[in-house]
């Protein structure tokens, strides 16, 4: 049987490997104790686009205290996932990576204390087989 990767737990292993702080959801409660802090969050409607390919778009979010930081590691974050392309993410080959939309200025309503950054990545890979 063939299943879907948890992308959104495979991409914040990648991200900590790196040496950056990130976490799927939840948002951990004490996230701003170690800034700048990245979510990385799975959005619905990815494709199979075969019996073995996956491809499936991730928002990343990112906390700092001031704008100029958080737009800056977001990006940071983005290049990290580039370079995921033709290597293993979860287990699998990660066979593309795009960049849907740049690091940009963002707002978090929770957390109005901190400032956010935002950015989409498209994320294509094998399948697990089970």
């Amino acid at each position: 049987m063939e299943v879907s990767i948890d992308l959104s737990d495979a991409l914040q292993a990648a991200i900590n490997a790196s040496g950056h702080a990130a976490s799927a959801n939840p948002l951990p409660a004490d996230f701003d104790s170690n800034l700048p802090f990245t979510r990385v969050t799975t959005l619905e409607g990815g494709t199979r686009t075969d019996r073995v390919i996956d491809a499936r778009t991730a928002l990343i979010e990112t906390w700092a205290e001031h704008m100029d930081e958080a737009v800056a590691e977001c990006n940071v974050i983005v290049g990290v996932l580039c370079d995921l392309e033709g290597k293993t993410v979860g287990g699998v080959p990660c066979y593309r990576v795009e960049v849907y939309s740049l690091p940009a200025e963002d707002f978090d309503p929770y957390h109005r204390d901190l400032q956010m950054a935002s950015a989409t990545v498209r994320v294509t890979t094998r399948v697990m087989h089970i």
